[in-house]
């Protein structure tokens, strides 16, 4: 049995819940994998109060969120996963305003790697007998290209 199947066995409305936001992501054609996810989320958090994300104060769902996040040290896509997912679950009840409180997630904004202008030669420098084929075979037309001109190439 999955997670959203018990909670809609233990949990009173989360069926209907579900049923609602199935039918809403199918009629407009959004990405049933994200309502899986968030579904999944939300059975979490339903399960842990025994009630719907609906039914729960802001603080219960703060301490929640904190408790994933510090305690359970969970992915930083399942914490995004229960966030949007009570957004959309919000959203989909006519509670904007509620949606619009939960926590924002920062992005985490990594340098990219730089090489060294001796990193680069040797990234392009072929190696082997067959790296120096694929090497001249990038620089001469196809029509024109033969192995034999890898020799040529190497002796001027």
């Amino acid at each position: 049995m999955t997670i959203v199947q018990l909670a809609n066995t233990q949990v009173q409305g989360f069926e209907q819940l579900y049923k609602q936001m199935l039918t809403n992501v199918r009629l407009n054609g959004q990405s049933e994998s994200a309502l899986a996810n968030y579904a999944r989320s939300l059975a979490k958090l339903s399960l842990h109060f025994g009630f719907i994300p609906l039914d729960l104060t802001d603080q219960q769902i703060n301490e929640y969120l904190l408790t994933i996040r510090d305690k359970q040290n969970p992915s930083l896509s399942y914490f995004k996963h229960t966030v949007d997912g009570l957004r959309y679950c919000f959203r989909l009840a006519g509670r904007n305003d509620r949606a619009i409180e939960l926590p924002s997630i920062k992005r985490l904004q990594q340098l990219s790697t730089v090489l060294s202008k001796q990193e680069c030669k040797r990234q392009t420098t072929p190696t082997t007998k067959t790296h120096v084929y694929l090497h001249v075979a990038q620089t001469m037309p196809i029509k024109s290209f033969s192995p034999l001109d890898t020799l040529y190439k190497k002796q001027s």
